[in-house]
């Protein structure tokens, strides 16, 4: 439909306005620029401390490739012709670039001085090894040092001690008695932190060069205005092919910042002080957003939009667009359900990308539209006979509604209905229209029906052709995603629960998240244990970890089943599995469970889990109005909670943590300190590649560091976790050997980055407890000095009704004990420290 000659004419009579947007824009855009340069800038001082701390953990890393037996064994130059030199020189080499590092070797002490046994380096005249020159160890600090067991880095602000440009990092190699006898050097080029600057300044000038962009597109705009000005007889002619050249210069600019906003996020993401960063990204995909909108019209006009035919997979679709709206829901008290077909073809042949747009756009629309409720995703479809499938999209919502009168303006251009109820949300007025006319490309149409204030339901057509008629199945989609927040409706305070998980971490999270039904829970770490527990006490529910070391959930379960009586054949085992794949739901059952359940574990599953198993005779239901805080209701609220203590860990969605955890903070921090002892405790297996005998052991452990790291927020090491679980079970050694080391690696920063925050937090609570109860813990003090029995133990009994930090309350257990063994004074010193 063209523009009318009046709107045409109303658009020029405000060319001035256009102008002064034009210079307010640019003007924005500059001064953000400058901003985002200063917060980079901030952060390009901390890449040579980041550098030391990866040099360390890679020379960590690199102690584990090679014995201290094996370097032993190599001690004069014939040894360099060895076979298995040769192998450990190109082991070596390996490790290197995928540590990407420029040298890794390793060093011994002989008759005072250091003698290199063996490098990465196969080029003559920059190698080491055992036929090198011995060198003086005295101007090596660094390396005297790691022979001394400690784990030492150069200063990266000059150059290393014995090779100029270079920035070392030195380990020890302990042999099987604990003994020091050999260390490891990692050299990386000191180019790498001019380079780390240089991408600032690359950066500085990419921005420089988009807002020239943008202020030239602008001037095209004002340009194009000032010719329709000066010939507005042929606007309407013209308007179509003007949106598309306007579209697309103003979209080479938003690219361009919307591109630099991503690279600047990954060079410089930590978390504290890029949310700046975060908005400029965000507004640029919005605007951009409405751009494609603009620019879809105007071919949708010039009749040149294009429907490109290409095979694409069905469930991967369908996948991707219900993920996306999943995100866009985070944090509002919406249920997404999602209902697919499991008869549709596998794969289909169309435009993918315009399907996908299709979809977006309605379900997107819902979600804008939906303050709380539900927004339903419901796919089917009919087949034609003739290789064709007519799909149906149907997005219904409980959102605001359309009036009657409205509804037939929704199709059209630039229209936007309900404007004063609708004013602050976003949006091109276009979207619908486009949505019609792809449907209509494709053989389709759109229809709509809604009730005003209680909600709509669009429903689009289109015609595929059918490439693989293999019927889809269940995706494993058919989700009912409840808000976070939803009260759980009744307890059960006579129901006891059996929790059995190899983690600590998991049986935390697992028994937070069942605080709100104020059940009685036990809880074990061993299968076999837990065989011997049921056999004695007779429970309601029992959850078991599917992998576990020694006995597995699979086979305890078949170890209770065989047990006679009629309480072992039906007591409800539900399986606890972060392998929540297709199909995994009817293993279970095969094997003798009643459910199952997915790590991380998501509320309204287990909602569900609990509703389904618990008798009914045991359940209270809730009075009205009862306190539901122990629901843990997470979303935004936990987010301000972590803000608040200033919890902020990088590699960690904090936010996601919580929720995952319970939703309270005092819950997220107790499973991140046994997060830290659960790694520490199975660091061991993973400092080496497994054998063949070693796989079984080795996937059962990335397998619950997996499945403990996504319940603590940490993505990218639970998904890093899970592909190296994956690998043992192809038996993929080479794959594990190539990537243990980097995820090792990592797995520490991260533990040590969480103990560092979790240190400086309780630092500060427990200076701010012990300012709270000073009086109290005085009182403590002098009670202790004079012995006085019955008031230390009434002093006691009160502070351990208040929360407190760890380090407190392990003071306060310490003074109870010396007490009670009549060490007064010693307790004394201890109440005294408080105080201080």
């Amino acid at each position: 439909m063209a523009l009318s000659k009046e709107i045409i004419t109303r658009i020029i009579s405000n060319t001035k306005n256009v102008r002064l947007m034009f210079i307010i824009m640019s003007f924005t855009v500059l001064c953000l620029s400058v901003y985002t340069n200063v917060v980079l800038s901030q952060y390009v001082n901390s890449e040579a401390r980041n550098i030391v701390e990866r040099l360390k953990a890679t020379a960590v890393a690199a102690t584990s490739l090679v014995s201290g037996a094996e370097l032993d064994s190599y001690r004069d130059a014939e040894d360099t012709k060895l076979p298995s030199y040769q192998k450990l020189k190109r082991k070596l080499r390996v490790f290197a670039k995928n540590m990407n590092v420029t040298y890794v070797y390793y060093m011994r002490i002989l008759d005072g001085k250091i003698q290199y046994i063996i490098d990465n380096d196969f080029d003559e005249k920059t190698r080491v090894g055992l036929d090198t020159s011995l060198v003086d160890i005295s101007i090596e600090h660094s390396v005297a040092g790691a022979f001394a067991g400690q784990i030492t880095c150069d200063d990266v602000e000059g150059d290393s001690e014995g090779w100029e440009g270079m920035i070392s990092a030195y380990a020890p190699v302990y042999s099987a008695g604990g003994v020091v006898t050999s260390a490891v050097g990692i050299d990386i080029n000191d180019a790498q932190i001019i380079a780390s600057s240089q991408k600032m300044i690359n950066i500085a000038g990419l921005q420089v060069l988009a807002i020239g962009l943008v202020i030239a597109s602008g001037l095209v705009c004002l340009w194009g205005y000032q010719l329709a000005a000066n010939s507005a007889s042929e606007a309407n002619r013209s308007k179509s092919d003007f949106l598309a050249r306007m579209s697309h210069e103003i979209r080479t600019p938003m690219n361009a910042i919307i591109g630099m906003s991503e690279l600047a996020v990954r060079e410089y993401g930590k978390p504290e002080g890029l949310d700046f960063i975060a908005e400029i990204r965000q507004a640029g995909t919005n605007l951009l957003s409405i751009i494609n909108d603009i620019l879809d019209f105007s071919k949708i006009e010039a009749g040149s939009l294009q429907i490109s035919e290409a095979l694409y997979n069905t469930a991967s679709l369908l996948n991707d667009v219900t993920a996306i709206i999943q995100v866009r829901i985070k944090g509002k008290p919406i249920r997404f359900i999602s209902e697919i077909d499991s008869a549709l073809p596998t794969a289909l042949e169309g435009d993918q990308i315009r399907v996908r747009q299709i979809l977006l756009n309605l379900l997107s629309n819902a979600v804008k539209y939906t303050r709380e409720g539900f927004v339903k995703f419901i796919v089917s479809g009919e087949r034609t006979g003739d290789g064709r499938i007519n799909l149906t999209f149907k997005v219904a919502d409980s959102g605001i509604g359309i009036k009657n009168e409205d509804i037939a303006k929704l199709f059209g251009n630039f229209v936007r209905v309900d404007q004063k109820r609708n004013m602050s949300i976003e949006g091109s007025g276009l979207g619908l229209i486009i949505t019609r006319s792809l449907c209509n490309a494709m053989g389709g149409d759109i229809t709509v029906e809604s009730e005003y204030g209680k909600g709509s339901v669009f429903s689009a057509t289109i015609t595929q052709l059918i490439s693989d008629d293999q019927p889809l199945g269940d995706i494993d989609k058919k989700l009912d995603v409840a808000p976070m927040s939803a009260n759980v409706r009744f307890t059960t305070p006579n129901a006891r629960v059996l929790i059995i998980d190899d983690i600590a971490t998991n049986l935390m999270v697992i028994k937070g998240l069942l605080a709100p039904y104020e059940m009685n829970i036990s809880t074990c770490l061993d299968a076999r244990e837990a065989i011997d527990l049921i056999k004695k006490e007779s429970f309601d529910i029992v959850f078991m970890d599917h992998m576990m070391p020694g006995m597995d959930g699979i086979e305890a379960t078949h170890a209770i089943r065989a047990l006679d009586g009629k309480y072992f054949k039906e007591v409800p085992i539900i399986a606890l599995t972060a392998s929540a794949i297709s199909g995994m739901r009817d293993m279970f059952l095969q094997n003798g469970f009643s459910d199952y359940l997915a790590k991380p574990v998501e509320i309204p599953k287990l909602n569900g889990i609990i509703e389904r198993w618990i008798p009914k005779e045991k359940r209270v239901k809730r009075k009205n109005g009862a306190d539901t805080s122990g629901t843990r209701a997470a979303g935004a609220d936990a987010c301000g909670a972590a803000s608040e203590i200033g919890l902020d860990i990088e590699g960690l969605d904090v936010s996601q943590g919580i929720i995952m955890t319970g939703g309270t903070l005092k819950d997220y921090i107790s499973v991140l300190e046994l997060y830290c002892s659960d790694v520490d405790k199975r660091l061991e297996v993973l400092r080496g590649t497994p054998d063949e005998n070693g796989l079984k052991s080795f996937i059962t452990q990335v397998h619950s560091i997996k499945s403990a790291s996504a319940s603590i927020g940490a993505a990218a090491l639970s998904e890093a976790a899970a592909l190296l679980e994956a690998a043992g079970g192809r038996s993929d050694i080479e794959y594990i050997r190539e990537n243990l080391g980097f995820f090792y690696q990592n797995l520490i920063a991260t533990t040590g980055r969480i103990k560092a925050a979790l240190s400086e937090k309780s630092a500060n609570t427990s200076k701010r407890q012990v300012s709270d109860h000073r009086e109290s813990l005085q009182l403590l003090k002098n009670a202790l000095s004079e012995e006085n029995i019955g008031g230390i133990d009434k002093i006691l009994a009160d502070l351990n009704e208040e929360e407190l930090d760890a380090a407190t309350r392990d003071s306060l257990s310490k003074i109870s004990d010396l007490t009670l063994v009549g060490e007064f004074k010693e307790a004394c010193a201890i109440a005294e420290k408080l105080v201080q």
